[in-house]
């Protein structure tokens, strides 16, 4: 039984779930689901800057925001999944582990195929307005979650990503017929992506500017499949070994000043390093998921918008006791994987 401020989600693990807690446990935290849905609300909305803290709170003054999360069901219990026994014929899927599997493999992890809920509800003393700007990015965050990015450690490589199962809600933005948490079809899955992104009728208006990480002009979603069939994949571990193989391949023959572009720090087999001088660390502005459409599994790759580097920060190059400042990426780099991986693209979506 749900009331109109109240939006309760079912979510299935496709790929295997790394979540940070005491002794590597496996922990599901309520301010890491609040901090995922701020960051895609963040990544949609123009006028986030207005909003983001009325919704999901602030450090400050603010206190505590429209909406309150958390855990209805028993919590996930954790199981050792190892990477070193589990996937030891998938190299691909231990490229996009790295370093989990260096260290004996024991990171324990929550299985694919594990159910868990998240109950989000509206604190009675916001008004209208912040109840339906909140409602959009409740909903606009899970969509985001489960068809681009994923929950926990590696997510931005495939791993920790989640399928919804079911959603109990009389918000009528999860059920508007565009936005689709659950597409039984390829066909659902690109209808409700170009949906939910509309310049016209899509839950925010377009961001058309903006330094932090965002889906603006310029960002692309590929959905790919099976080459030569284009078919889904019949397991989750031959979806994430294709698209890690891939990722491999376009970083292996290349240097590693322009492997920066794909995140910081870069760091070689042998100690030698890529930093930035004023960002010793970047998120990637790629980011790789897999999804399940009715039984089969695709994986998904967006480029996001993300400065991984200010317009004028030197790159340096660190080997054992020498440090030198060397080229910076071309701003086109990341954009080749586009072409990388275009045999095998099933469908596409360019903001």
């Amino acid at each position: 039984m749900t009331a109109n401020n109240s939006f309760r989600i079912t979510l299935r693990t496709v790929t295997p779930l790394y979540l940070g807690g005491a002794e590597r446990q496996p922990e599901l935290r309520t301010p890491s689901l609040r901090g995922l849905l701020r960051f895609w609300y963040r990544a949609m909305d123009p006028d986030f800057r207005k909003h983001e803290s009325s919704i999901f709170g602030s450090g400050g003054k603010g206190g505590a925001g429209a909406l309150s999360i958390s855990f209805p069901d028993v919590p996930l219990k954790p199981n050792l999944y190892n990477i070193q026994t589990d996937e030891k014929e998938s190299p691909g899927i231990k490229y996009l582990a790295y370093p989990f599997y260096m260290k004996g493999g024991d990171r324990k992890a929550v299985r694919p195929g594990s159910q868990f809920s998240v109950l989000h509800t509206i604190r009675p003393w916001a008004d209208r307005e912040l109840s339906d700007l909140t409602r959009k990015a409740v909903v606009a965050g899970w969509w985001a979650i489960c068809n681009l990015g994923g929950i926990g450690n590696r997510s931005r490589r495939g791993f920790g990503s989640v399928t919804c199962v079911g959603v109990e809600t009389d918000w009528p933005e999860a059920s508007d017929t565009g936005v689709k948490l659950t597409p039984s079809s390829t066909k659902e899955w690109i209808d409700s992506l170009k949906n939910v992104l509309s310049k016209e009728s899509g839950l925010f208006k377009r961001i058309t500017s903006g330094e932090h990480s965002c889906l603006i002009q310029g960002s692309w979603i590929l959905l790919l499949a099976q080459d030569k069939r284009k078919e889904g994949y019949n397991r989750w571990q031959q979806a994430l070994e294709y698209i890690g193989q891939k990722y491999q391949e376009f970083r292996k023959n290349r240097k590693l000043s322009e492997n920066a572009a794909l995140g910081l720090p870069i760091e070689d087999r042998d100690g030698t390093k890529v930093r930035g001088v004023k960002h010793e660390r970047s998120a990637s502005p790629l980011i790789i998921n897999v999804v399940c459409i009715d039984g089969h599994y695709y994986p998904v790759v967006t480029l996001l918008n993300c400065r991984v580097l200010a317009p004028d920060e030197q790159v340096h190059l660190v080997e054992k006791h020498m440090e030198k400042t060397i080229a910076r990426p071309s701003a086109n780099f990341v954009t080749a994987f586009h072409d990388h991986v275009k045999d095998d693209l099933l469908k596409g979506v360019e903001l």
